[in-house]
């Protein structure tokens, strides 16, 4: 396994996080994580990660314009688990920010993912009408984009961001998302997605 592998699994010393994929927000997490409020006459923008095992993530997120240059806020967030997405819509239509919400980003894997017998994209995409249940549809963008060029761009944006301590689940993620170790035991080139 290696000293540290084992030190980190096994051994009970505390030893840096190896292998992360965001080493810097870690080393930083004070520059990144703090106070973060809704802003209210900012647009919202939604990312929705479906899940279902793996975490169905919605992340809140506004563009402040009073900085030089602007800021990037994610300012609350929806990290559950084991939850249909109609559960999920109902969790963001219940937050004082609904009415705020302009425009998002899905994962592209949302295309293929079903749930009640519509894809996940459509489902959030556009509106569903149903006794009891209206969502409006949240026009959303939704692409492949190679797992390198989502990183790069993402640590391009690093200098802009500001996220909420109330996105504990975020938070959990910098931790978790690393390389992964091929059968040498060495740190791969591709992350574990």
């Amino acid at each position: 396994l290696g000293h540290d592998l084992y030190m980190e699994r096994f051994g009970g010393v505390p030893v840096p996080p190896r292998g992360l994929v965001f080493p810097e927000v870690v080393r930083d997490i004070n520059t990144y994580f703090g106070d973060v409020d809704y802003l209210k006459d900012v647009p919202v923008e939604i990312a929705i990660d479906p899940g279902w095992d793996n975490p169905y993530s919605v992340l809140f997120i506004q563009e402040d314009k009073s900085t030089d240059p602007p800021k990037i806020n994610v300012f609350d967030e929806i990290y559950v688990r084991f939850m249909s997405t109609r559960r999920v819509q109902e969790l963001v239509q219940a937050t004082p920010f609904f009415g705020s919400i302009k425009a998002g980003a899905i994962d592209h894997s949302a295309r293929g993912h079903k749930d009640a017998d519509k894809t996940v994209i459509a489902q959030w995409g556009f509106p569903q009408k149903e006794e009891g249940w209206n969502w409006p549809g949240v026009p959303l963008s939704s692409r492949f984009i190679h797992i390198q060029a989502g990183i790069d761009r993402f640590r391009s944006l690093l200098p802009r961001l500001r996220v909420s301590t109330r996105c504990a689940g975020l938070y959990d993620e910098f931790f978790r998302y690393k390389f992964g170790l091929s059968d040498d035991k060495r740190w791969d080139v591709k992350p574990n997605d």
